[in-house]
């Protein structure tokens, strides 16, 4: 009975697709350099170079970098950038970034510039 059950969990993990990822933020509570894990919602680990990676800016706190250096790939594949309503004046530097068709779900490079700053 144990084998059934086992088998039928194994059977439905295989059927559901893959979620989403879900969208990094970017914190800058260390530095401006994108390659200190302390610097991203994802902590301890790193944004990942690949067609699904959404990366978003948003509300900054006292102290948060805002001059960035892109130093994680060369180039850095993704799909989508997002930068919030509320966003400060980011300025980014440093290795390219290499906007992706996003397969999974037919999803087309986006960069949203949603902010009053300039980016």
């Amino acid at each position: 009975m144990a084998v059934a059950f086992t088998a039928g969990v194994l059977i439905l993990a295989c059927a559901v697709p893959a979620l989403a990822q879900l969208p990094i933020n970017w914190t800058g509570n260390t530095s401006g350099s994108w390659n200190v894990a302390t610097n991203w919602s994802s902590n301890p680990n790193l944004p990942v170079s690949a067609p699904t990676t959404e990366l978003d800016f948003g509300v900054t706190t006292a102290g948060s970098a805002t001059a960035l250096t892109q130093n994680l790939g060369n180039p850095f594949q993704l799909n989508e950038i997002d930068f919030d309503s509320h966003s400060a004046a980011y300025t980014i530097s440093g290795n390219p970034l290499d906007f992706r068709l996003r397969t999974d779900i037919n999803n087309i490079p986006t960069i949203v510039q949603g902010s009053p700053s300039n980016i």
